[in-house]
């Protein structure tokens, strides 16, 4: 991939994005879809109404889920002797990063003429994403240090954004 065709991508995902944070907090429905065409000519005023909000919030809700879902397997893999202290630190140094680099993709469409229902759903995730980055530190400190202190903080934290990821989510 060219540098120019992946700055084309990276611009698009982040216009795209804009739409999902209102999906996911629930603020808004998704618009009735136009053929293709029609659709790419449609100027959208409205954030609210801009389908590309819708995806992204769809897209960082499922996100945020599948991330705490990949590091609960991470740590049981360790847990179970699957991964070594290495391999599992690998794991988590790679979802630490792109969990981080969604926040900043998010600091940016935060700052966007959005309205503030939205802000907040951003804000919300990127709590979240905080979290999630918390509890990736606490289980790579477990896995140098074999305390239990530490295998207590990153239970704590899991315990502590898996509400905040179903409340999010609207998952009862």
């Amino acid at each position: 991939m060219s540098a120019g065709s992946c700055g084309l991508w990276h611009k698009a995902v982040v216009a795209f994005a804009i739409g999902v944070v209102g999906l996911v907090a629930g603020r808004f429905s998704a618009p009735e879809s136009l053929p293709g065409e029609i659709a790419n000519a449609v100027e959208v005023q409205d954030p609210q109404d801009d389908p590309r909000l819708i995806c992204i919030g769809a897209l960082a809700g499922a996100n945020v889920y599948i991330t705490y879902g990949y590091i609960g397997t991470i740590a049981d893999l360790y847990a179970m002797s699957g991964y070594d202290a290495e391999k599992t630190r690998g794991f988590l140094d790679e979802v630490r990063g792109l969990t981080a680099m969604a926040s900043e993709q998010l600091k940016s469409i935060r700052q966007m003429n959005i309205i503030d229902t939205d802000r907040q759903a951003i804000d919300e995730l990127m709590a979240i994403n905080n979290l999630l980055i918390k509890e990736i530190d606490a289980l790579a400190a477990y896995t140098k240090s074999d305390d239990k202190a530490d295998a207590e903080e990153f239970e704590k934290i899991r315990t502590e954004v898996y509400p905040k990821i179903k409340a999010l989510l609207g998952i009862e």
